[in-house]
């Protein structure tokens, strides 16, 4: 028997896609991006508390 390389997780993948296009709508989904938008930075009030919160300081890279 020849392995087509379509395998079950292949089937619960595009069953996942199908079914939330059918929940959510077309039009919503294709509103749903893979790249993401860069976080703006932090100021330092922010930062201050954040630090307070976790009782140390961290490092910025």
């Amino acid at each position: 028997m020849e392995n087509s390389g379509f395998t079950r997780r292949n089937a619960l993948k595009i069953t996942a896609v199908l079914g939330t296009a059918l929940l959510k709508g077309i039009d919503k989904v294709s509103a749903l991006s893979l790249t993401a938008e860069k976080t703006p930075p932090l100021s330092a009030s922010k930062i201050a508390s954040i630090e307070t919160a976790l009782s140390k300081k961290g490092t910025r890279s």
